[in-house]
């Protein structure tokens, strides 16, 4: 049975068990897809390595990236059920198609 992938997020630093031409083993994850976009941490040069070929070359994460929802927002989506978008306010709002209560 195939792996799941290694989930990756932006601003993950990694340390690969093949050094940069600068000498330095730690990256830090500027692009997700199924090529991910890596910056040396030392010299700032931008490489792009396969997901398959970067999960091979991953010796350990160095930091990770604090879990947080996504912002799907400026390409058409929604956050998940129960999750709030960057900047919104919870509100006491009635779902769509019931009508709120009055109080008593």
């Amino acid at each position: 049975m195939p792996q799941q992938p290694i989930r990756l997020q932006l601003g993950d630093v990694l340390r690969l068990r093949r050094d940069h031409p600068c000498g330095n083993f730690d990256f830090e994850v500027v692009r997700l897809g199924a090529d991910i976009g890596l910056r040396c941490v030392r010299c700032n040069r931008r490489i792009l390595l396969a997901r398959s070929l970067l999960e091979r070359r991953l010796e350990r994460f160095v930091s990770r990236e604090q879990d947080a929802p996504l912002d799907l927002s400026e390409f058409g989506g929604s956050a998940p059920a129960g999750e709030l978008l960057a900047g919104e306010q919870p509100t006491d709002a009635a779902p769509a198609g019931e009508t709120p209560r009055p109080e008593a």
